[in-house]
């Protein structure tokens, strides 16, 4: 299985030069004062940065093209053209090998599950555990002719810290076969989500609506909120659930 992450943790390291000593001649009257150690230079850690983090830090710069010939593109055609453009974090990788080869995928091999329900413009990967890591991929039409193309990602970890979400958002222009980043919808979830200390989103299989979660957590009790990004034929205009 590869790797979850392409950056490596680096430290660097100041190695204290050994001290030298000369000896002196002394009587017996004279002492010689041991001299101070110096203090080692302290480590510096880099914390290794998430697959997911990484995406973040370039999906709005990059068009994806999904080369969908001469088929109109559906769930698949679209996820498999996300994932092929960002194979590095794990669940887009078992997600694509998935697609392009179904029958020979083993998710008891590879530990990634899907759920295909492409007739509802929906399908997800994850991970058994405790700990979510997942992707999951949704479409709408929109009114004017494009698809809005949606996939939410999840890396969680023991430390809550060190987990990473990201939800993106594209526009598929069937005449350029192009999806092209749709950053305005990222950050209205975004915005009402910053607030918390965690959120989850919940990509509709069926219906056209999103729903999102958002935690607080407060020593061994959580609060949660509920709000909803109602479809309105192009787009999404939120209200609390």
């Amino acid at each position: 299985m590869m790797a979850a992450a392409l950056s490596l943790v680096m430290a660097s390291c100041g190695n204290k030069p050994a001290e030298q000593t000369s000896e002196k001649s002394k009587t017996a009257k004279e002492t010689v004062k041991p001299k101070k150690k110096k203090k080692a230079p302290k480590q510096e850690v880099q914390v290794e940065s998430s697959a997911i983090h990484d995406i973040e830090s370039v999906w709005i710069s990059n068009d994806i093209d999904v080369d969908s010939g001469d088929i109109t593109p559906d769930i698949e055609t679209f996820a498999c053209a996300f994932c092929d453009a960002y194979p590095d974090y794990e669940p887009n990788q078992a997600l694509y090998s998935y697609l392009v080869n179904p029958r020979g995928y083993d998710p008891e091999d590879n530990g990634f599950f899907i759920d295909n329900q492409r007739k509802y413009g929906y399908i997800s990967v994850r991970q058994e555990t405790e700990l979510d890591w997942l992707t999951t991929c949704c479409y709408w039409n929109r009114n004017d002719g494009h698809k809005l193309f949606a996939v939410w990602m999840v890396e969680e970890h023991e430390d809550s810290s060190d987990e990473a979400r990201l939800l993106l958002f594209y526009d598929y222009d069937p005449y350029t076969d192009t999806m092209t980043p749709e950053p305005k919808l990222t950050r209205k979830v975004e915005r009402a989500m910053e607030d918390f200390d965690s959120y989850d989103v919940k990509l509709p299989a069926q219906g056209k609506d999103i729903e999102l979660i958002g935690y607080v957590y407060d020593h061994d009790s959580s609060e949660n909120s509920y709000y909803m990004l109602h479809w309105n034929g192009y787009d999404f205009e939120m209200a609390a659930g």
